[in-house]
């Protein structure tokens, strides 16, 4: 049986920035990468800031640079990112694929339909078994994310749809962010719209929720009233995507699993860049010291979203003005960096600030 240097579970985002943090360091070592799935499909889109003319700006599908907040129809905040920065988006198709430049190395392998079992430890090396195979490696890192190692404050639960329009969406050149926010039971509630094009767009109503409730028809109703609200008619609907994403998570760590696994900002859903950047930092330690290290993160972020986390929770009403206070009170470089762990000391005082500034 062949010995792997390292064995990845979980092809997904994380396990994939991996196997490219390594591939992009000419590794040596023989990597090996397990994924549940059969295939890879558009089922995802994921969305970020970053500077202009980045790396991950260049190479998303979708920038915008003004993104809008608000209440009401009339309480409407838009961010302008001028010059500095964009708000991207990119099809999880196309990362799939830009990823599968690695395994056409020899040294690199991935492997699907893996549904993985067990892991054992002998001597100096791990057997990994899934239903339908073994594999024997010298290093094991387990990327899947594991619900219930979760302990949450909120739950982000979101229904989308990706759709054809039949007339031309007004001002298609801004991002819906955080729009039509109010407060509902137990949470807040938005609506965020992504405008790929004046007639092909992404609508996605949104919660923040203490309760994990998936309600389908709550979801859809929701669209419709959008729908009215911004006078689209809707001609064709491409794809469906739906998830739970727990906000606020705190990992059981075992031996082979690595804080970032289903990654995201705990108060946020914004994680495709810190992934990114973990996985570089992953792969450089792992190359030059042949050891799995856990990446320590921002302190001063890790302590603005718990204590954040914490006063949302605290509060029963208005939980929709704290979110469109951020919006409206703080300078976009600021919220940018609260939204990209990326937060001085300086900007906790500040984001302090605006949720007391009327």
């Amino acid at each position: 049986m062949e010995v792997y240097n390292l064995v990845i579970i979980g092809g997904g985002c994380s396990g994939l920035a991996l196997a490219n943090a390594l591939y992009e360091l000419n590794s040596k070592k023989k990597v090996l990468v397990l994924e549940k799935r059969i295939a890879y499909q558009f089922d995802k889109i994921w969305s970020y800031w970053a500077p202009k003319n980045s790396y991950w700006a260049n190479f998303a599908d979708y920038k915008w640079k003004y993104c809008q907040f608000s209440l009401n129809e009339k309480d409407i905040v838009t961010h302008d990112y001028e010059n500095n920065l964009i708000y991207c988006s990119l099809s999880s198709l196309n990362y799939y694929k830009y990823s599968q430049r690695c395994f056409s190395h020899p040294n690199f392998t991935i492997k699907l339909n893996q549904d993985i079992t067990s892991i054992e430890q002998k001597n100096h090396l791990f057997k990994i078994n899934s239903k339908s195979d073994s594999f024997l490696s010298k290093k094991v890192v387990d990327l899947r994310s594991n619900p219930s190692s979760y302990n949450p404050f909120f739950y982000q639960i979101f229904y989308g749809v990706d759709v054809i329009l039949k007339n031309p969406l007004s001002q298609s050149n801004q991002v819906r962010l955080m729009t039509n926010l109010c407060s509902i039971k137990d949470g807040v509630a938005f609506d965020y719209i992504l405008p790929f094009s004046d007639k092909h767009i992404l609508i996605e109503p949104t919660i923040f929720s203490k309760i994990k409730e998936f309600n389908i028809a709550y979801f859809k109703k929701r669209i419709i009233d959008i729908c009215k609200k911004e006078n689209i008619v809707i001609k064709e609907i491409l794809r469906e995507e739906q998830g739970i994403l727990p906000m606020g998570q705190f990992k059981k760590k075992d031996k082979y699993s690595h804080e970032i696994g289903g990654v995201l900002r705990a108060s946020s859903g914004y994680g495709f860049i810190k992934i990114q950047t973990w996985a570089k930092e992953f792969a450089y330690l792992f190359e030059k010291s042949n050891e799995l290290k856990q990446i320590k993160y921002s302190k001063t972020s890790n302590f603005m979203d718990t204590m954040f986390l914490h006063y949302l929770k605290s509060i029963n009403n208005n939980r929709d003005v704290v979110f469109y206070k951020l919006a409206k009170n703080m300078n976009y470089k600021i919220f940018y960096r609260l939204m990209s762990d990326q937060l001085s000391l300086l900007d906790c005082f500040k984001v302090g600030y605006s949720l007391i500034k009327r």
